[in-house]
Parts: C-alpha cells; sequence; structure tokens
C-alpha cells in the first residue's frame, strides 16, 4: 500500500469515520459506518457547503479512497428485500456480516436503508498512521540564509541541510532555484548565466543533475518540481508529520 496525501475533501470524511470509530464500543476494529449521519455533521460543521460534499460526493469520496488502498471498507451493491440476501462489492466474512445483518435490513428501517452503510475496518494505530502519513498540517518554508546555506523554517524550527554538497552543481542550481522561486528555471536559462557554477550543459535536470538518490527528488521533493528542462521551487508548502521528519533526518 503507498498512502498519499489526502484531499481537504477527504480529510473531511475521513474524520467523519474517525468519529464514528472513536464513538463505536466494538471489540475488533470493524464498525458499522453511517453516510447519511455523517452528512447531517458536514452540514452542521458547515463543511457541506464549504467542501461541496453532498452524501453522494460522500460516497464517491469514501469509495474512491477504499480504491486508492487508504480504506478498508465494504457495502452492499445489490439487496432482495424478500430474502434478506445482500451481494457486497467485495467479498466479506460470514462472521462479519452476521453481526451487521439486521443493522443493514432494509425491512427493518426504510427501504435501502443498506445503501448509505459501510462496514469498515480502522484500527486507532491505522488513524494514527494516516494522521502522520497522509495529512499535510505542518506549513514549513525553504530558504537560503546570508551565508548562501539552505534551511528550511517549521514554526520556530530552523533546519540547516546539511545533506547538500555546497559549491557542487546540484546545490547552485538548488540555491538559484530558491532565489528565483517565481520562475521556472530553464537549462537554457542556467547556461545564460554569469555565474559558470550553473552551466549545465546538456544535462537533464530532472535525472542528471539530480540523480535519484538526491535528496531534492527524495526529502525535499514537495518543495520542488523537476523537468528534463527545468527546475520550480515552490518555497512555502504543507508537510506531513513523516516527511517533516524525514527532512529532519537530513539537517541540523
Amino acid at each position: 500500500m503507498t498512502l498519499r496525501n489526502l484531499t481537504p475533501e477527504e480529510e473531511a470524511v475521513f474524520d467523519l469515520i474517525k468519529e464514528q470509530r472513536e464513538q463505536n464500543d466494538t471489540y475488533d476494529d470493524y464498525f458499522l459506518y453511517d453516510a447519511e449521519r455523517g452528512a447531517r455533521t458536514l452540514r452542521h460543521d458547515g463543511k457541506a457547503s464549504k467542501y461541496g460534499i453532498g452524501l453522494s460526493e460522500q460516497h464517491k469520496i469514501i469509495r474512491k479512497m477504499v480504491r486508492d488502498g487508504i480504506l478498508d471498507a465494504n457495502w452492499v451493491t445489490e439487496a432482495d428485500d424478500d430474502k434478506l440476501d445482500y451481494k457486497f462489492k467485495y467479498p466479506i466474512e460470514d462472521e462479519i456480516l452476521n453481526r451487521y445483518k439486521i443493522a443493514l435490513d432494509p425491512v427493518f428501517g426504510a427501504g435501502g436503508h443498506y445503501r448509505d452503510k459501510y462496514i469498515i475496518k480502522l484500527s486507532f494505530n491505522y488513524i494514527k498512521n494516516i494522521n502522520d502519513t497522509c495529512r499535510p498540517k505542518y506549513q514549513c518554508t525553504l530558504s537560503c540564509d546570508k551565508t548562501q546555506r539552505l534551511f528550511i523554517r517549521c514554526n520556530k524550527e530552523k533546519l540547516v541541510i546539511k545533506k547538500l554538497k555546497y559549491g557542487m552543481l546540484p546545490s547552485e542550481v538548488l540555491k538559484n532555484a530558491v532565489k528565483r522561486h517565481t520562475e521556472v528555471i530553464t537549462r537554457d536559462c542556467l547556461n545564460k548565466s554569469k555565474d559558470n557554477k550553473l552551466h549545465i550543459g546538456k544535462l537533464s535536470i530532472a535525472t542528471q543533475v539530480f540523480d535519484k538518490n538526491s535528496i531534492v527528488r527524495n526529502e525535499l521533493k514537495p518543495f520542488v518540481r523537476l523537468s528534463p528542462d527545468g527546475i520550480k521551487v515552490t518555497p512555502t508548502v504543507q508537510l506531513t508529520l513523516i516527511q517533516l521528519n524525514k527532512i529532519r533526518e537530513i539537517c541540523f
């Protein structure tokens, strides 16, 4: 599974799921999520209109998170009201189905009662993993100080990048891009510079100036957009805790 950053809309829906999980006193990690109840919460919090999330949009967001491997959830795709028989999107264990069968049965509620329900497996440890890995909430800025060292400022913390060979081509190109962050710095622009340290000839910026082991393509990736012919720095970004901790490892 490769986790990615959540969109603001996904964060809003994940918070609904987390809240219902925390309120559910199950002995394992499975619980029944009520999307209609979640929709009421979104309307009450003002997030429904802020993010444009109605009930149908909530379903789409949940199912995309499942397809992307972020969420472990299952739902009924077809139901036979007479036989109380269900077809689920994904195979489901009999023990889990039997536990939630009555809650899903349309006979015990309004017709189609099951449509807004999800059987979700979500541990508290996984909630922490999502919060640390997928939720950018630390505003950080990449800058160059008076000594020409590159550093990252996050709140009151100044992280000076140590894993960078200053004076060498990669660091000089990166510093130039940081200082001129309002522009895309092209190969032609670098080659025409009066500073010989910036001349890259025909090298690809994306793969040769910065190789696969470069911190620019790894730890500093959230700040830098690369192409064979250009580099663009976004100096201020939101990082996840995992991303911030990785940056701490290359700094002092």
